[in-house]
């Protein structure tokens, strides 16, 4: 039998998953746009450099997990979030010489292929740490109010935190943006040197995974990996750009994601406890947060004030809150059921999720160029979630 999760070793990945979504939180939402200054206000390069560093990681993810199995999910964690501040370190030079694609062609590749690189070996040393890190600890009888309160914590940080980097960012600039970042991002690693550093195994090859991605008999089961990657990716890298594209104004967008931060985080706290108290609810509920979300991503493409997206935010966000938790319960409890290769079956998510993620924001890319047709990102969006429905129920 697995063990058991113990308060002192979730409270450590809590208050690292605070400091380290805090200091992403600062800077995270306004990348994108700062990428779009960079690569001459064309959005669909924008979508392609994502596109491709994601695939990258795709790649990349089982040696980051043979790396875990080799010195540990914390330490893993560690090395990450350094290489996550030299990211930060990189982009602060990138930006002091203040190049873009049309003055710099050929330097500006070369920085944005070191920035990839350096982006991947961040996601490959921490994401599957991470996710081995709560499947290994989860408690069955309270997951969903566990996934809830991890969702919580890093909600809560996108409650202030675009507010005062969108403040710093429009008064100090980038440069003072990136080193705030980088402190805080820094006092991450402090919580992961306590407590047991556990080496989780790894079997599968590069190989392997990919055959397992495409074994007919499981794509039911992977097919919901897939939709999560593009509409995260999605969210994550267009949604922010499009926003800005409208009303023109940082701050706007900052207090636009901390309102919408604020009603998510209430969301999952309250919807775990749900699950938890009403297991037998789960496809009900599930069903509910899929035609949610999906009908919201389609409003998200309309309106033209920052009100409306306000709402309409609102709308995708409180059904996306409603899926993420049965879905994530269901995921995490078959993860650990699999015991000491809970990480291989987070491998297999986070390729299914990455390659799905890149090509979908390449494609996007491609028609936007092709035909501007940017509502088309809220197409794919709705529909990718609806693939939701096919996570089943696991037994008790």
């Amino acid at each position: 039998m697995q063990e058991e999760s113990s308060p002192s070793k979730t409270h450590d990945i809590k208050t690292s998953i605070l400091f380290k979504d805090f200091g992403q939180a600062l800077f995270f939402l306004y990348e994108p746009i700062i990428f779009y200054n960079f690569l001459g206000k064309r959005i669909e390069l924008v979508l392609l450099y994502y596109g491709l560093q994601i695939l990258l990681y795709a790649l990349c993810v089982s040696d980051g997990a043979k790396i875990m199995s080799k010195i540990g999910i914390k330490k893993s964690m560690i090395f990450a979030t350094f290489f996550l501040i030299l990211y930060n370190a990189v982009l602060l030079y990138f930006s002091k010489q203040n190049l873009t694609i049309n003055s710099a062609p050929l330097n500006s590749v070369i920085w944005f292929g070191l920035l990839a690189i350096i982006c991947t070996i961040y996601q490959m040393l921490y994401w599957p740490s991470f996710y081995t890190d709560i499947s290994l600890f989860m408690k069955n009888e309270q997951s969903g109010r566990d996934i809830g309160k991890i969702y919580f914590f890093m909600e809560i940080t996108y409650i202030i935190a675009p507010i005062i980097g969108g403040f710093i960012l429009v008064k100090f600039g980038i440069i003072t943006l990136l080193i705030f970042s980088s402190i805080i991002t820094s006092l991450s690693v402090i919580p992961l040197f306590k407590g047991e550093n556990q080496k989780p195994s790894i079997i599968l090859n590069f190989k392997q995974i990919i055959r397992e991605l495409f074994n007919k008999d499981k794509i039911t089961y992977l097919l919901p990996f897939y939709a999560e990657g593009i509409s995260e990716c999605i969210n994550n890298i267009f949604w922010g750009l499009f926003v800005y594209l409208i009303v023109g104004n940082i701050m706007e967008l900052g207090f636009l994601s901390s309102g919408v931060a604020l009603f998510t985080a209430a969301f999952v706290l309250i919807i775990g406890r749900i699950i938890d108290k009403y297991r037998n609810s789960h496809n009900k509920i599930l069903r509910v947060g899929v035609i949610t979300s999906s009908v919201g991503w389609l409003l998200k493409g309309l309106p033209v004030s920052t009100i409306l997206f306000f709402v309409f935010d609102n709308i995708q966000k409180f059904g996306n809150s409603i899926v993420r938790v049965p879905f994530e319960k269901t995921m995490y409890k078959r993860f650990k059921y699999k015991l000491n290769l809970a990480d291989e079956y987070v491998v297999l998510r986070e390729v299914a999720y990455s390659i799905s993620g890149g090509l979908s924001l390449i494609l996007l890319a491609f028609i936007i160029w092709k035909f501007n047709f940017t509502y088309a990102a809220f197409i794919i969006a709705s529909i990718s979630t609806t693939i939701y429905l096919l996570m089943k129920k696991e037994s008790n």
